[in-house]
């Protein structure tokens, strides 16, 4: 910008503090003297040469402003790719019982591969400091079991072990998902979709209190597909800047 316009600038803007009552200099170096309220003749004509010269600032620096908008936008839409939930359900396939139906969810921050190996911890002797697991990617699970004693079981059954107790025992890796307590207990094979229950008290069907009686087949599917890296937009959106600023340096060298 001009110096004429930025002077008309500062002039502008030191009117327009005096005439709201604020008395300071906008260059205490000398360059730009302070103005008296009698420079400014009324408060309008000062908001309008500020607002000429902002008018003038915004106009000189506008590519370069607009490829800052550009910019910012296409950042905002930079997502990693393994952002996004993806919900597995269990689609049951086959069973050794007839009318056996297990059912069997999980949410994931990411793939399957992005599920955490962990384990049952031990707590210590005080069960107030017992902290609740990190079950890191592991967003949501639930297991629908064709058990009477409690028929559904969700992450917060994965406990730590109390001091002095062996049960709950789990496992949860990216391949497998087991759990243990006192009258339950089930597996579950992620990659094969193979899952096996057994109980100690009823169940619907019968029989689940055989070991290895209550087994099903069947696959996981996901209900969200994840979003993809946006590299496309990060490149298209550099090169649009890249072409502004440009035309800018082009425009400048005609001045």
């Amino acid at each position: 910008m001009a110096r004429d316009d930025m002077r008309d600038a500062k002039r502008g803007l030191d009117c327009m503090l005096k005439v709201h009552g604020f008395r300071r200099r906008l260059d205490p170096g000398g360059r730009t003297p302070g103005l008296t309220l009698g420079d400014c003749r009324t408060r309008r004509e000062a908001e309008r040469t500020a607002g000429r010269c902002s008018h003038r600032l915004f106009r000189s620096h506008r590519s370069s402003i607009f490829a800052a908008v550009i910019c910012a936008a296409v950042l905002s839409w930079c997502e990693p790719a393994n952002a996004a939930l993806i919900t597995y359900n269990y689609v049951q396939t086959g069973a050794s019982l007839a009318s056996l139906r297990i059912g069997a969810s999980l949410t994931v921050n990411g793939t399957l591969a992005d599920l955490p190996t962990i384990s049952s911890p031990f707590c210590p002797p005080s069960p107030t400091i017992c902290l609740p697991p990190d079950f890191g990617n592991l967003v949501t699970f639930t297991f629908n079991s064709p058990g009477t004693i409690k028929p559904i079981y969700t992450l917060s059954d994965f406990i730590g072990i109390p001091f002095g107790a062996r049960l709950p025992d789990w496992r949860i890796s990216p391949s497998r998902i087991a759990f243990t307590n006192d009258f339950d207990s089930f597996d579950i094979n992620l990659t094969s979709g193979a899952i096996s229950y057994n109980t100690d008290g009823l169940s619907n069907p019968p029989g689940c209190n055989v070991s290895g009686a209550c087994t099903t087949s069947g696959v996981f599917t996901p209900t969200s597909v994840p979003v993809p890296e946006p590299s496309t937009l990060l490149l298209v959106g550099t090169a649009i800047g890249g072409l502004i600023a440009r035309r800018r340096r082009k425009h400048l060298a005609r001045e």
